[in-house]
């Protein structure tokens, strides 16, 4: 009896010191694979909010070249200094913007030309009041009129806005209307671009948790999954993410890794010079990628495996080790 205690207890010695060694291997292995992996995630974000960027600009040179090269056009000079409808040069600025109609369909855009104080708009497709091109895209919450008065004030260069339709989320768009100077003179027109937001917007890694949205200046601007805005600014951007986005320098194309206590935020300032935009990729800090759930299996599985070789060892080691003393008390008890 004497004998079988003292092996239980040798071996149930060895087998605590295998424990505690395949909880720190483990434990270990854990941590270091984690840390990798959180910065593959790092970087593979680090590319995705580059990546998105980079095709963003892309497709704001493109309409806004356009609009470049439409300046010094001498239809749209004309039809700017016109103080009357000319429809021949109406018709024949239609027919120039018709030629660009795969272009549109291509990059996910649209583009418009139109005078403040004059309600219709020149379009590649036709002519149109204003107010009902607005209302076909979805912007109720604004008319021609307000444009134009934000237009003529001058605060700022262009008038954004964004729609978010939930039932016709496909059709969501951002509407960008500036007023620029046409040819040598001081006539002006509006320029209408109307971006296709599924088609502006990248398609974000984790759906269900991460966001992806724009920000001009101070303002949010567009977002994708039909977040609304004002619960980005309120429930998920906080004031102190907000403020270190606000203070990162505008030098363009600069990636930046701002942190708070719930996100993690990517931030790609645009390298497009027309728009002073600044790409936001979040993320949550807490939240269980599926590689994160994997790992945690792995390792279980790996801490068992160890317990289970090192339990076998221990069994033998005890008996090697138990064998000496086994024979000695064997010994005393032939002579008892």
């Amino acid at each position: 009896m004497k004998k079988a205690v003292f092996f239980k207890r040798l071996f149930y010695a060895y087998t605590l010191i295998v424990l505690i060694y395949a909880l720190i291997a483990s434990s270990i292995y854990f941590y270091n694979q984690n840390v990798f992996s959180r910065k593959n995630i790092e970087k593979q974000n680090k590319v995705f909010i580059e990546q998105a960027g980079d095709k963003i600009d892309t497709k704001l040179r493109i309409a806004f070249n356009l609009t470049e090269q439409l300046k010094t056009n001498s239809d749209v000079i004309k039809y700017a200094s016109n103080s009357k409808k000319d429809y021949y040069n109406i018709l024949r600025i239609h027919l120039q913007l018709s030629n660009h109609l795969d272009a549109f369909s291509q990059f996910g855009y649209r583009i418009g030309i139109g005078k403040v104080g004059d309600e219709m708009m020149i379009t590649p497709q036709y002519t149109i009041r204003v107010n009902d091109d607005l209302e076909n895209q979805g912007f109720y919450s604004f008319n021609k009129k307000q444009i134009d008065d934000f237009l003529v004030t001058g605060q700022q260069r262009y008038f954004l806005h964004s729609t978010d339709q939930e039932e016709n989320s496909d059709k969501d768009a951002l509407l960008c209307v500036s007023q620029e100077i046409v040819g040598n003179k001081s006539d002006k027109v509006l320029f209408f671009l109307s971006f296709n937001k599924n088609k502006l917007l990248p398609t974000i890694q984790q759906k269900s948790e991460d966001l992806f949205f724009i920000i001009d200046d101070k303002n949010t601007i567009i977002v994708t999954q039909n977040e609304g805005i004002k619960k980005i600014e309120k429930e998920i951007l906080s004031s102190t993410m907000l403020e270190q986005i606000e203070q990162i320098s505008d030098k363009r194309g600069n990636y930046y890794l701002l942190k708070d206590d719930n996100y993690y935020a990517h931030v790609v300032t645009s390298a497009a010079e027309v728009m002073p935009w600044k790409y936001v990729y979040m993320t949550p800090k807490n939240v269980l990628y599926s590689d994160v759930v994997g790992l945690r299996v792995k390792t279980l599985l790996i801490g068992i495996i160890l317990l289970l070789i090192g339990m076998l060892l221990a069994l033998l080691i005890s008996k090697k080790m138990y064998r000496p003393v086994g024979n000695i008390l064997t010994s005393f008890e032939k002579y008892s």
